[in-house]
This record gives structure tokens, sequence and C-alpha cells, in this order.
């Protein structure tokens, strides 16, 4: 799987919904990692 995502070191990585998936390739793969979580705002 992350050989599949061609990315290289200090590159982006988005993880829609959060998972635990999208550390682990962050990790692997020495790319910054934003996680985009889906939901209503429960503040106030």
């Amino acid at each position: 799987m992350a050989a599949r995502l061609r990315k290289q070191p200090d590159q982006l990585l988005v993880d829609a919904g959060c998972g635990g998936v999208g550390l682990w390739l962050a990790r692997a793969l020495a790319v910054c990692l934003v996680g985009v979580a889906a939901g209503r705002d429960r503040a106030g």
C-alpha cells in the first residue's frame, strides 16, 4: 500500500476520516499528515 502512493519524504498526506492507517503511512513514508474529520461541530 505504501509503495503505491509514490510519496516522497516531507510531502503532504491527507487522511479523510482520521483513521490509524494515515498515521501508520505517514510514519512509514516520512511524510506530513493532515487529518480531516467529517462531522458536526458540537461546540456551544
